[in-house]
C-alpha cells in the first residue's frame, strides 16, 4: 500500500479510487479595519469569484460614555440579519469580540454601526479564496 505523503491517485485495499491532495495552509488576514459609522454601512464585502470566512471580529469603545452598536451580516442581494445582540451595549472603554465564523460568499457583506460614529473601532480577520481554488465535490 502506497504512503499516505505521496500526492496523486492511488487505491485502497478494496480497490477504490483514492485522491491524495497536497494540504492547504491558511493564514488569516485583516480583511477590515476602521470605526463604525452612525447609520448602517459595509464593514467588510467579499470581493467578486471568492468566498471568505470571517473568524474573528474585534470592536472598542474608545467613547467616554457607553455606546450601542449593531451587527449585521447581508446575504448579496438580501436583506441585513443582526449576527450580534440587538442593541449591543459597549461600556466606555470595553471591547467585544465576536469569534464565531461567518461563511461570505461573491458579494455578501458584513455590516453595523453605532449610536454615535467614529468611536468604535473595528477590526476583521478571516480567510478570503478564489472559487476556482475549492475542492470540487
Amino acid at each position: 500500500m502506497p504512503k499516505l505523503t505521496e500526492l496523486g491517485e492511488t487505491k485502497d485495499q478494496i480497490g477504490d479510487k483514492i485522491v491524495i491532495h497536497q494540504p492547504r495552509y491558511r493564514r488569516a488576514k485583516n480583511l477590515g479595519t476602521g470605526q463604525l459609522a452612525g447609520s448602517e454601512g459595509s464593514l467588510y464585502l467579499c470581493p467578486t469569484a471568492m468566498n471568505a470566512e470571517v473568524v474573528t471580529m474585534s470592536f472598542v469603545n474608545t467613547h467616554t460614555s457607553a455606546l450601542t452598536m449593531y451587527l449585521y451580516v447581508k446575504t448579496s442581494g438580501g436583506t441585513s440579519r443582526h449576527i450580534a445582540p440587538k442593541a449591543l451595549s459597549l461600556a466606555a472603554g470595553a471591547a467585544y469580540v465576536y469569534d464565531y465564523t461567518v461563511t461570505l460568499g461573491p458579494g455578501d457583506d458584513i455590516r453595523g454601526y453605532a449610536s454615535t460614529a467614529s468611536k468604535i473601532d473595528y477590526i476583521i480577520s478571516g480567510f478570503e479564496e478564489a472559487q476556482s481554488t475549492l475542492p470540487k465535490q
